[in-house]
């Protein structure tokens, strides 16, 4: 995020990066219940970021759909940190509701950072996770 303030109205703006987006998905025939999604997101901050995502997503019985994905991208301002994040999702639609249960696990990878003009004993060389659950629930009167 960038901030730009107006010397003449005192005021601070706030303005983020546009994001341009270029997905696929493909759905082989009615008799396979898969669908395969890709996708490659432009980021233009400082430096530009790219994400990809990767995602499969089972449809089952006709009601139920179990999803899984992979999410690979740059820190915005450190490129040599990546963070990854792997999804696990399932899903229940039915006429009148929809139910949707999600899990997302990230870590972020500091280990190819270097840390070489800083002395000392400790080892800096680490990494972080953060985990996400996700419970989403719609009807329909």
């Amino acid at each position: 995020m960038s901030y730009t303030i107006d010397n003449q109205n005192s005021a601070v703006h706030d303005s983020f990066p546009e994001q341009h987006a270029l997905g696929i998905m493909y759905r082989p025939p009615v008799r396979i219940p898969t669908a395969f999604f890709t996708e490659i997101q432009y980021e233009p901050w400082d430096n530009a970021v790219l994400i990809y995502k990767v995602g499969v997503e089972h449809t089952l019985m006709g009601a139920y759909a179990l999803r899984y994905g992979f999410c690979l991208y740059p820190d915005h301002i450190e490129p040599s940190i990546w963070t990854t994040v792997l999804t696990v999702g399932f899903g229940i639609q039915r006429s009148s509701y929809h139910m949707d249960i999600g899990y997302a696990l990230g870590k972020r990878d500091y280990m190819s950072q270097h840390f070489g003009n800083i002395t000392g004993t400790e080892n800096l060389h680490f990494d972080e996770a953060v985990s996400t659950l996700m419970i989403s629930f719609s009807a329909l009167f």
